[in-house]
Order: C-alpha cells, then sequence, then structure tokens
C-alpha cells in the first residue's frame, strides 16, 4: 500500500518541481534520516531495471527483444509475462492479435503456445480470420518450431535476466529491513517480484523445454512449485498488517474475499487476486495439466463488465441459459467458461465434464 503512495508522490512532485528522480525520492524519505541517500538510489536503479527489462524488453549490452512469430510488440517486453492474466482476458487479447489492432495490454506468447502446438481448430479459425490458405491449418509445426526457437535465441535470455536482475534488487532491499513499516512494505515487494520473476521463467523453461521425464527443464516445475510456496507464505504475512479492522465488519470482504459484484462490477474484493495468487496459481495449473484454453479460470463477468447496470434479469437469463447449453452434465465447451465465473476459482480444480 505504501508503495502505491510513493509512486503516486513522487510522479508528482517530479512534475511540479521538476526534481531529478534520485532527489525526488530523497525528500520523499527523508524520514528515514541519514540512509535516505542509499533508499534513494536503490529505488532509481529499480526503477531503471523496471523500465529497460519489463518496459522495453532490452537485455544487458542494449539488446532489444524482438517479438515472438505471430505475437504482437508487447510479446517482447518483460511486463508482458509478469503481470498474469484471466480467462476473459485472454480470449481478448488472442481475439484481438487475430482480429484488431492488437490487444490493450501488452500481448504474449502463451505458456500453452510453447507446451504443445495449437489443435487443429485454432489453426483453422487463425486461417479463416486471417483470410490465409487452408493449406496454413497444415503449416501449424513450422510456426511452433519458429516460436520454439525465439523462445530459445530472446525470451528465456530476457527471463533468465529479469530474474538475476531483481533477485539482486532484492537482496539490497534487504538491509533497509529496520527502517519501519513503509519501507518495509518496500522490501517484501522487491522480493515478490523476484518470486514471481523466478516462477514465470521456471514455468516458461518447463513449458517450452521439458519433453521427457529425464530432460533437466523438467526439474523447472519444482523450481516453480518453491516459489509460489515461499510467495504464499508472505502474502499470509502481509495480510495480518493491513489493518483492515480499522474498516468495520465487512472491511476484510471487500479487500480480500470473493463475493458479489460491488460498485466497481468485479465479484472480488480489490486484492483478491494477489492475496490468493490467483494468476501464479493458474499459470501453475494450465503447465502442470497442460491446459489449452484460454477461458481457463475466467473471474471476470462479461454481462457485469460490459452493460449498464449489470445488464438487468434478461441479460442475466440469457447468459445464464448460455452457460447452461454450452457446460452441462453432458458436454462441456471450454468458451462457456468466458461467459463469467458461477463461483469463486479453486486451486487445483480440475475439469470434470467432457472437455470439447
Amino acid at each position: 500500500q505504501w508503495g502505491y503512495w510513493l509512486a503516486n508522490s513522487v510522479q508528482a512532485l517530479t512534475a511540479w518541481r521538476r526534481m531529478p528522480l534520485q532527489q525526488s525520492f530523497q525528500q520523499l524519505l527523508r524520514f528515514v534520516g541519514p540512509r535516505s541517500y542509499s533508499l534513494a538510489e536503490l529505488l532509481v536503479d529499480y526503477a531503471t531495471a523496471q523500465r529497460r527489462l519489463l518496459i522495453r524488453g532490452v537485455r544487458e549490452g542494449g539488446l532489444q527483444t524482438i517479438p515472438a512469430p505471430g505475437v504482437g510488440e508487447g510479446s517482447a517486453t518483460g511486463i508482458a509475462y509478469l503481470q498474469g492474466s484471466e480467462g476473459l482476458s485472454d480470449l481478448g487479447s488472442m481475439m484481438a492479435r487475430y482480429l484488431g489492432e492488437g490487444a490493450p495490454q501488452p500481448d504474449r506468447l502463451h505458456l500453452m503456445e510453447l507446451q504443445r502446438e495449437a489443435p487443429a481448430s485454432h489453426r483453422v479459425l487463425r486461417a479463416l480470420v486471417q483470410g490465409g490458405a487452408m493449406n496454413d491449418v497444415f503449416r501449424g509445426s513450422e510456426l511452433y518450431a519458429q516460436r520454439q526457437q525465439w523462445f530459445q535465441d530472446h525470451l528465456r535470455p530476457l527471463l533468465t535476466e529479469i530474474n538475476s536482475t531483481f533477485a539482486s534488487l532484492a537482496k539490497r532491499f534487504e538491509g533497509f529491513h529496520s527502517l519501519g513499516p513503509q519501507v518495509e512494505d518496500l522490501v517484501v515487494s522487491a522480493e515478490m517480484l523476484s518470486l514471481r520473476a523466478s516462477h514465470v521463467l521456471a514455468l516458461y523453461e518447463y513449458a517450452a523445454m521439458c519433453r521427457m521425464p529425464t530432460d533437466t527443464a523438467c526439474a523447472s516445475l519444482n523450481v516453480a512449485k518453491a516459489a509460489l510456496r515461499t510467495a504464499e507464505a508472505l502474502v499470509q504475512q502481509r495480510a495480518s498488517q493491513m489493518g483492515l479492522e480499522r474498516l468495520g465488519p465487512g472491511g476484510h470482504r471487500l479487500v480480500l474475499e470473493w463475493s458479489e459484484p460491488v460498485p466497481t462490477a468485479y465479484s472480488y474484493g480489490y486484492l483478491w487476486a494477489a492475496h490468493t495468487l490467483f494468476y501464479w496459481h493458474r499459470e501453475q495449473a494450465m503447465v502442470e495439466q497442460e491446459i489449452w484454453d484460454l477461458c481457463f479460470r475466467t473471474i471476470n463477468d462479461p454481462v457485469e463488465l460490459g452493460l449498464t447496470g449489470g445488464g438487468g434479469p434478461w441479460a442475466r437469463w440469457m447468459q445464464s441459459m448460455a452457460q447452461r447449453v454450452l457446460s452441462n452434465r453432458l458436454w462441456h465447451f471450454k468458451l462457456s467458461e468466458c461467459l463469467g465465473p458461477p463461483t469463486e476459482p479453486k486451486r487445483g480444480e480440475t475439469e470434470e465434464a467432457i472437455v470439447m
């Protein structure tokens, strides 16, 4: 929470007073005393690394990452892989990739696009919407091979440098543990980003390179699990320090729990996804279960978000009927999950119906 305030405050201070970034940090951090200079210096290094690796995708030596074959320019940035996503957003970004000018969020090469070749139905749809010849459907192996090579040449080096860079920066933050709860918030945030970088690198290595149980890359799955467990412990520790009791009886529900849509039209508190590490668990499950399903674990409701007042009773009735037609005891179409989540997604959840 304090990290949000610091980011907003330093932007305002830099804009209004035209101060260098480090000087702005120093002024905001003057309450920590003599160590404000070294902490401000670290924050500048941190921001510089974020801009270079996460926003621009530039590796050591000025090497610019190039976009993945068949994917937008966002696939060459680190943030596209670290930010996480849910089912409806993934479906929207894929549609924008093939039908529009690209998604508003940075597009990425999905884990499932590296783990195995796209199903024939996906290749047919891609050929139809892009106006390609149907013989392009049979060239799926060629595109898959190109993406595998791109991963080795570009994405893996970028994710590896992100992992090592933010692990090193997180170590530097550890020296400021004793400066109070506000700075402690920054220390934990740095550790969480380092763990997320480790988690994503391990999952992508496993998805792209684990073909036989004896492959070295198969051990990456255990690395991802270890990063996830450590992050879960940190999240639980921080939750007890949020001061939610000051918000009254409903504070915990509004911030951390899954609930009925609130005025923002989301069915969860604004820190629910972070508190549950939803995006981490989703990607972990997709890799472990080899799930090729963009709508897997959708948490956003298209009717609630897209229509005024949540659509009204008729829109809700049509949504419910569509969900029942697409998913019932006899069959289950993957697209049904993008119509909205009926309940809170569970960790370790598996598909029980027949998947088509």
